[in-house]
């Protein structure tokens, strides 16, 4: 790379670098719920909805992974988002525990119902090699 390029090339990046940092809206969810005098389900379920929608879902799990565990009968509507956050966060198992959350609540949103099912049976199967329990 000739001298003039380099240059050009090393100021756009200390530009680059120097821009603000900003925060998102999943941000805004997560700092809201984190302050919450009262954490809820639905403050929950807007930082996971607003992760998915950011394709942050990683971030978003993170942040409601410890009032999740800690709510073992929370709506299908919230088991079935933390579902589907977990898995595309790569927690597995966690998200066949939600999913199966879902499958078994009588009172389960059926569009919900229809995703959760092969949900669970795909990750049984292909990421937790557990075919038997499917």
């Amino acid at each position: 790379m000739s001298s003039p390029k380099l240059l050009l090339a090393l100021a756009g990046s200390m530009l680059i670098a120097s821009l603000p940092v900003m925060a998102g809206p999943l941000d805004d969810r997560i700092s809201e719920f984190e302050k919450a005098s009262n954490q809820n389900e639905g403050l929950v379920l807007r930082v996971l909805q607003q992760g998915l929608k950011e394709n942050r879902s990683a971030r978003a799990y993170a942040a409601t992974k410890a009032w999740l565990a800690a709510q073992p009968n929370a709506s299908s509507n919230l088991s079935y988002h933390a579902g589907l956050v977990a898995e595309r966060s790569g927690e597995w198992t966690a998200a066949v525990s939600f999913y199966r959350k879902v499958i078994q609540n009588p009172k389960s949103n059926p569009a919900q119902l229809n995703d959760a099912v092969p949900s669970a049976y795909r990750l049984l199967i292909s990421q937790l090699n557990t075919p038997a329990t499917a």
